[in-house]
């Protein structure tokens, strides 16, 4: 019966993946991490499918419609595309260091990459969302709208990370730790993390600036202003051409 439930394998992949992260190292076809690129696709099937429900179902809240201010195909190509480049440099990064005791592509930790962006994405998607509504209310990610949502956020960063540790940094460790002491493994580790961070914070190929449907964005802007005190139609055309304005900068 579970089996009829959409996207019932990759649930369960994802549960037993949570389960034990841990990076195999034998045959190929023995390893979960051979379906990491089918959950990554997936996660963003997922995501796009669930930004044009809550399209639906958030119509009639004072919420901000997340889905009506990003586009949905380009949100889904972000993702994949930086899925792709944190794996290819934490790839190139971890099998630099590995290959001084064992030489081969090591290509695992990009899969193990891949596989933990397949879970990321959700949690993901929920900041980035909370961040756009902050920046809506309050004019800026860092102010929190209120103390719930404080501590939601909160909550779901703290996970983000530790889902991150669990599903990528303690792997990897471990499966360092097969040709270097456990010390060395662990040091190599947050040195192949560091690096991936800075290198990837580097590395922009401008989806960032067509996600935002700017227009959209400031009117909902807008609307939360005008709740709070009345504006003219003059004042509103004025105020909706600067926020553009200010976003395309």
């Amino acid at each position: 019966m579970l089996e009829s439930v959409p996207g019932y394998a990759f649930y369960k992949e994802m549960y037993y993946f949570i389960k034990n992260p841990e990076i195999l190292d034998g045959e190929w076809e023995s390893t979960p991490l051979k379906y990491s690129f089918k959950n990554l696709v997936n996660s963003i099937l997922l995501v796009t499918s669930v930004l044009i429900t809550l399209d639906w179902i958030l119509k009639g809240f004072d919420i901000l419609e997340f889905p009506s201010v990003i586009n949905p195909v380009l949100l889904s190509i972000n993702l994949l595309v930086q899925a792709l480049i944190f794996g290819l440099i934490f790839w190139a990064s971890a099998s630099f260091v590995t290959c001084f005791r064992r030489v081969g592509a090591h290509k695992l930790y990009f899969y193990q990459v891949i596989q933990a962006y397949a879970l990321l994405n959700f949690i993901s998607l929920i900041l980035f969302w909370f961040a756009l509504n902050r920046v809506m209310v309050t004019g800026s990610a860092s102010i929190s709208i209120n103390k719930n949502e404080l501590w939601f956020g909160g909550i779901l960063g703290t996970a983000a990370l530790v889902l991150a540790w669990w599903l990528l940094v303690i792997p990897t460790a471990n499966y360092l730790s097969r040709y270097y002491s456990r010390f060395g493994a662990w040091v190599l580790t947050l040195i192949v993390l560091t690096v991936t961070l800075s290198i990837n914070s580097k590395v922009n190929f401008g989806f960032g600036q067509h996600l935002l449907n700017k227009s959209e964005f400031c009117e909902q802007i807008y609307k939360i202003r005008n709740q709070r005190e009345s504006v003219s139609d003059t004042e509103k055309s004025c105020f909706i051409g600067k926020c553009i304005k200010g976003l395309s900068e």
